[in-house]
């Protein structure tokens, strides 16, 4: 069972998850299930934070589109920052992931930013790059201030 900061901590990302552009916020529990997720990215491909929130990415995508991005989450679980590029629904996306909460020996939950880069020149993308490790960051510092 997740503790109380953790789902206040989650509660209020809700709002700013909704507004991040050109791609997806996403916050995984270690069983790889959404617990929030947001951004207008999910849209342009048919999903919403109702359809994917408390499902497992394994019941949700083919089988080869979650094990590549496995490898990678399953390092962020491992305490790392990480970053990868995903090929999934016909879109090319540039994916960022950090833990997210801690217990006292293991990451919890992992945050995962992805951007859309399908169609974006060097600079569009050194743009998005940009925002994505902006996220990253405003979520990794909410959700120290909740646990201290």
């Amino acid at each position: 069972m997740m503790e109380p900061w953790k789902n206040d901590a989650i509660s209020a990302l809700q709002a700013p998850l909704g507004t991040f552009r050109d791609g997806s916020i996403n916050i995984f529990d270690r069983d790889y299930r959404y617990l929030a997720t947001g951004g207008d990215g999910l849209l342009r491909v048919g999903l919403t934070p109702e359809i994917l929130t408390g499902h497992s990415l394994w019941d949700l995508f083919p089988r080869p589109s979650v094990q590549a991005a496995h490898r990678y989450y399953r390092r962020a679980f491992a305490g790392h920052h990480v970053t990868f590029t995903l090929h999934v629904f016909d879109r090319d996306y540039y994916v960022s992931a950090a833990p997210f909460s801690r217990s006292v020996d293991r990451v919890e939950t992992i945050v995962a930013v992805a951007v859309d880069v399908t169609d974006v020149g060097v600079t569009r993308f050194e743009e998005l790059v940009g925002r994505m490790r902006h996220a990253i960051a405003t979520v990794s510092e909410m959700a120290a201030q909740r646990s201290a």
